[in-house]
């Protein structure tokens, strides 16, 4: 949710980003972002590695967070699944 603290509803659990401690982890949240986990879609193939590290490292420093050790899209590249053409 827009606040950071999750939710719970028609039968998917969102877990809250604000003071999230799995978040200490930027490969985790890296990882979450490109295959996707529960009711989050994976975005390995709609975002480019600068726009993942851009997403992790903002949650991992709002919403109460203040993991300030930035992840790099070149770390992005080496956690990028390995994709079939048929999503390329």
């Amino acid at each position: 949710m827009s606040d950071g603290k999750g939710a719970k509803g028609a039968g998917a659990r969102f877990p809250a980003l604000a003071k999230n401690p799995k978040l200490q982890s930027a490969e985790y949240a890296a990882s979450v972002v490109l295959n996707g986990m529960g009711a989050m879609p994976w975005f390995a193939v709609t975002l480019d590695d600068q726009q993942i590290a851009n997403v992790v490292n903002y949650i991992r420093t709002h919403f109460d967070n203040h993991y300030t050790n930035a992840i790099k899209p070149d770390t992005i590249t080496m956690m990028r699944p390995h994709l079939t053409e048929e999503y390329e």
